[in-house]
């Protein structure tokens, strides 16, 4: 029954269907009759906050409407036929990110309108703690995309150093394993941009897709190379241990769906990955795994230097499936692994870059489109803007409106 104090006001009878200013009042009646059944019923979809998925339940109304009787079109008729009619939407798949700092809002921000620009017919949610000003949530709020709160995992990554605390919030993406609610979630950092449309990620794998089963982890190698040797870094990350080094020759590498023949290396950790782009079934066991993981090897968590990513290595150990280096394209690819990606056709296999190191909001560059050549890399300049940042530029100029376009710290 319907909520009594919720009024839905009556359409008349004669009421041409073909006048906007009817059809505007008749879906704003049924997004509220809808919105109230459903979440009266606990059926109503969560997830779907931006205008794009408004305005496909709008359609989705009028759809119904449209078969209603002319003369009979009324408050009940459009109860009953609501009552009658599946949900719109049965959100099991979703992208979701981690901001835990106000900078990395505008990188959440960039990220969204990515996957809307691709095209993506998948929401990105937002994990956040409580730790995140409340500025940077309203932002975020503000552009459409939905803020969950959860509790932090706070790493203590002792071997990190002076990266101690910024590695220590990498811990709070973990927290997407218990969004059982889910089927299937890619996960994206807020400092990746989404170049061309991965929904097949997670599609099932009769479709195209990744397929992973419960207790796998679909995740891309790390570069270990170390180009730019920093002394914090594991002494087996070197050019010899590189995944990309190793296995970049290999037929099946840059193939998808993912293969599992490494599995017996990410297991020994003799091949180190990247957490950036993954995608998982959540589930409570796995999250427990984890959980547990962190509670009872507090020791072995302080000597990573990543510690999030080697936490998956243990847990996961050979139920990891790798994924192709397009879709976690690091931006360090194209100095350490020019056979990979070196502008030309590589640009266009590109699905995801990810921004480690330093962020493009960080300083501004040249705006260029994807997947356009970048600018070569100068060794010899000490303060260049990496050259991929201008994807990024071209992504924040031209996909958000200047109203939430960054303006800095």
């Amino acid at each position: 029954m319907l909520d009594p104090a919720v009024e839905i006001a009556p359409v008349s009878p004669v009421v041409a269907l073909e006048s906007p200013v009817v059809l505007a009042g008749i879906v704003n009646s049924v997004s509220v009759a809808y919105s109230t059944l459903f979440a009266h019923f606990g059926q109503f979809a969560q997830g779907r906050r931006r205008a794009e998925d408004r305005k496909r339940k709008e359609e989705h109304y009028l759809n119904i409407l449209i078969k209603v009787d002319v003369h009979s079109i009324g408050t009940n008729s459009i109860v009953d036929r609501l009552l009658a009619s599946p949900a719109p939407y049965v959100m099991t798949k979703s992208w979701v990110t981690v901001v835990t700092t106000a900078s990395y809002a505008i990188g959440a921000k960039v990220l969204s309108a990515s996957l809307s620009h691709c095209k993506s017919q998948y929401p990105l949610l937002v994990l956040a703690t409580e730790a995140l000003p409340a500025d940077a949530r309203t932002q975020l709020l503000e552009f459409g995309l939905e803020v969950r709160t959860v509790e932090p995992l706070l790493l203590d990554s002792v071997a990190a150093g002076a990266n101690r605390a910024a590695f220590a919030e990498a811990g709070n993406k973990l927290r997407a394993f218990a969004l059982t609610e889910f089927e299937t979630l890619g996960l994206l950092d807020a400092d990746t941009l989404v170049t061309q449309n991965i929904d097949h990620l997670l599609a099932h794998d009769t479709h195209g897709g990744v397929g992973v089963d419960v207790d796998q982890l679909a995740i891309a190698f790390a570069c270990t190379c170390n180009n730019r040797r920093k002394p914090f870094y594991p002494r087996e990350w070197t050019v010899e241990n590189c995944g990309h080094t190793r296995f970049s020759q290999t037929d099946t590498y840059s193939h998808t769906p993912p293969f599992t023949h490494l599995s017996r290396l990410t297991a020994t950790n003799d091949v180190a990955l990247n957490s950036g782009v993954m995608v998982f079934r959540p589930s409570d066991k796995v999250c427990g795994d984890i959980e547990q993981f962190v509670r009872t090897n507090r020791e072995t968590v302080q000597s990573y230097v990543f510690p999030d990513q080697q936490i998956l290595q243990d847990v996961f150990q050979d139920r990891v499936r790798i994924l192709p280096w397009f879709y976690n394209a690091l931006k360090v690819l194209r100095v350490c692994h020019k056979p990979l990606w070196d502008n030309g056709a590589s640009n266009t296999r590109v699905n995801v870059v990810h921004y480690i190191h330093e962020k493009p909001w960080s300083r501004r560059c040249e705006s260029i489109a994807f997947p356009n050549n970048l600018p070569a890399w100068d060794a010899d300049a000490e303060f260049q803007v990496d050259p991929s940042h201008a994807w990024w530029w071209w992504a924040h100029d031209n996909l958000l409106s200047r109203e939430h376009q960054w303006v800095g710290e």
